[in-house]
């Protein structure tokens, strides 16, 4: 269980992931983009440069 200081939206869950992600990805691999959907037609988007 994850207890969180702010509201688990979608958006901000994404923002958790990718900062969960980027810490255990060796240097030479980058992330690019995520995906989270919320529902059948709602996701929330990320991508990085």
């Amino acid at each position: 269980m994850l207890i969180f200081d702010y509201e688990p939206s979608a958006e901000n869950l994404l923002i958790f992931i990718r900062q969960q992600i980027t810490k255990v990805l060796p240097g030479h691999i980058q992330l690019i983009s995520l995906r989270l959907w919320e529902t059948a037609d709602s996701y929330a988007e990320w991508s990085g440069s």
